[in-house]
């Protein structure tokens, strides 16, 4: 737990590099926007584990299906100029309630309705944020890839941890650490 949080640590100055909308964006910059972006990172990483925490076979394909659709669909609205002021507010909110989300043991049916929103509001920061000068199928490509891949990754520290003895302390530490960093996000905001 300890190598977690110290590793936490050293990500967390990651987040202040992922929304500069001045500095210049490549395709490289997204595949590295979800890994650099604590925001999206955690919010990536959870969509895996609630998917991989999920009893229902039908769920789990079908929780990142919706995030990854919902931010293929708020890309392209984010790419047409449509926003709001208040995104990086939904954005952190959405890591909050990625967050609550793990904590419930119980299967929401609806869930996967708030993972598409939530995949949305994400989405529409990448649209918003594309350069001019950067190919939108090959940025939109590398960002699913990335995208996709992180959720990978957080169906299997999931499975790791659903393994120990310690899986529900362990699932508990994961929310309070989502809700947490969702937080810290809105405080920074304001």
């Amino acid at each position: 737990m300890a190598r977690s949080s110290l590793a936490l640590l050293f990500l967390a100055p990651l987040a202040c590099f992922a929304h500069q909308t001045n500095a210049p964006h490549t395709a490289q910059q997204a595949i590295l926007h979800p890994l650099t972006g604590l925001d999206h990172l955690l919010a990536l990483l959870a969509v895996g584990w609630l998917a991989a925490q999920t009893d229902s076979l039908r769920s789990k394909p079908l929780l990142p299906s919706c995030f990854l659709g919902g931010m293929l669909g708020g890309f392209f609205l984010g790419l047409a100029g449509v926003s709001t002021p208040s995104i990086e507010y939904l954005v952190a909110f959405s890591v909050i309630a990625l967050g609550a989300l793990i904590s419930w043991s119980a299967e929401s049916r609806h869930s996967w309705v708030f993972i598409l929103v939530a995949g949305m509001v994400h989405g529409m920061v990448h649209g918003a944020e594309m350069p001019a000068t950067a190919g939108t199928s090959e940025y939109l490509a590398w960002l699913a890839t990335s995208s996709a891949t992180l959720i990978l990754l957080g169906g299997l520290v999931q499975r790791a941890c659903a393994r120990s003895s310690a899986s529900p302390i362990l699932r508990y530490a994961t929310s309070s650490i989502l809700v947490a960093a969702g937080v810290s996000f809105l405080i920074g905001l304001a």
